[in-house]
């Protein structure tokens, strides 16, 4: 397992699985049985991520917790675990300190990695400009400098 929540991700895939094939046997329950299945294939995704990359999904895992908790209610109110894993996650990324060796620091030395906490605003422009680099819209220079600035790296 990747993360805290892929025991009820797993879970939850299957229900909405099961449910989804069922609905869609009916004709006039066939677009909400359609929407289970891909709810289904999202969840089955999100158990694969890591803690980190979970909390970036906090907001399709509180539209999905809701279609799921209305549509298989009461069932569905399981969809609001990976939530609440999702939503009490902190994100910290470690970067690597560097300081001119005239200014000796005493709480780290030169080279020793540092914790900085991310919000999650930065890390989705973050992931926006590295889906951007990936594309090869921008260049590795234009990367680093962006990522210098969403993460205020001097």
């Amino acid at each position: 397992m990747k993360n805290r929540a892929s025991f009820w991700l797993y879970l939850l895939a299957v229900l909405c699985g099961a449910c989804g094939i069922i609905l869609c046997f009916t004709f006039i329950l066939i677009p909400i049985g359609i929407y289970l299945i891909v709810g289904c294939t999202f969840y089955k995704n999100l158990a694969g991520v890591s803690d980190a990359d979970l909390s970036l999904y906090v907001k399709p895992l509180s539209y999905w917790a809701i279609f799921v908790s209305i549509v298989m209610f009461p069932i569905g109110l399981i969809s609001l675990i990976p939530f609440s894993f999702a939503r009490s996650n902190n994100i910290k990324v470690t970067s690597v300190k560097q300081e001119p060796e005239s200014q000796p620091d005493n709480n780290s030395e030169n080279g020793e990695a540092e914790q900085v906490v991310v919000s999650e605003e930065e890390m989705q422009k973050f992931l926006e400009i590295k889906k951007y680099h990936e594309q090869g819209i921008i260049s590795d220079e234009e990367f680093e400098r962006a990522k210098a600035v969403i993460f205020k790296k001097q």
